[in-house]
This record gives C-alpha cells, sequence and structure tokens, in this order.
C-alpha cells in the first residue's frame, strides 16, 4: 500500500492504483516518516515544536564550532552528522505547519548560481581545508 499525495489531499491506494494521474506515490518509509513527523507536531504543538528547533540548531551550531577547535578528530563528524538529521527532523516539521518552501528555495538558489558565477570570474579562491 502507498500513499498518494496532492495537494493537502492525500489517500491510502494500492500501489497498483492511482486516484490522480498527479499523485505522487510514496514508499511505505516515506509515508511512515510524514505520519511520525504530522503526529509530532499535533502531540507537541507548534510553539514546542519551534522551540525544538531552535535547540537543535543550536546542538548543531556547536558541534561545528567543535570540529574547528578540536581539529577535525574522528568522532566529530559523526556528531554533526546526528545533530544534522535532528535539524533536518524539526525543519521538516515546520513544513508541515507553516508550508513548502521550494518556490522560496528555487530562488535562493538562483542566487546563489548569479553570486557563484561572480565568484569564479573573479578568481576567488575557496576554503582549502
Amino acid at each position: 500500500e502507498l500513499k498518494g499525495i496532492f495537494g493537502n489531499d492525500s489517500r491510502k491506494i494500492f500501489a497498483s492504483e492511482y486516484w490522480d494521474d498527479r499523485a505522487v506515490p510514496m514508499s511505505f518509509q516515506e509515508c511512515w516518516r510524514q505520519e511520525i513527523l504530522e503526529d509530532a507536531v499535533k502531540t507537541w504543538g507548534t510553539r514546542a515544536q519551534e522551540d525544538m528547533l531552535l535547540e537543535e540548531m543550536s546542538e548543531l551550531a556547536k558541534a561545528v564550532l567543535k570540529l574547528r577547535r578540536e581539529k577535525r578528530e574522528r568522532m566529530v563528524p559523526y556528531a554533526i552528522r546526528d545533530e544534522m538529521a535532528d535539524v533536518q527532523i524539526m525543519l521538516d516539521q515546520m513544513k508541515i505547519m507553516y508550508g513548502e518552501v521550494d518556490d522560496f528555495e528555487q530562488d535562493k538558489l538562483k542566487r546563489m548560481l548569479e553570486r557563484l558565477e561572480e565568484a569564479h570570474a573573479e578568481g576567488q579562491p575557496g576554503d582549502s581545508r
């Protein structure tokens, strides 16, 4: 069984059926993940999840600072990936609460591309860690 989603309408469907050609089939894992995220928002509420996002972003920032300070010891990159996962989960809950950001992301990526093209034209060096 898969979950088809289009707009704000979602229905469970069998893998071989499509209730709408525009439906996006989701794997069991994606469906399960989305249900957990939605349940977290419903259970703990917007304010608590906003607070948790701030906490998780702070923990990620501390992990990055530790990486710089401790000269990239082996376990520190693991800690960063662990905190990145926490932040990503919270960002996905923000999308449930406030809506998707694809259009904003596209605009920001276009601006980044323009700045990159300028930087390459000027021969700006990158960070050579």
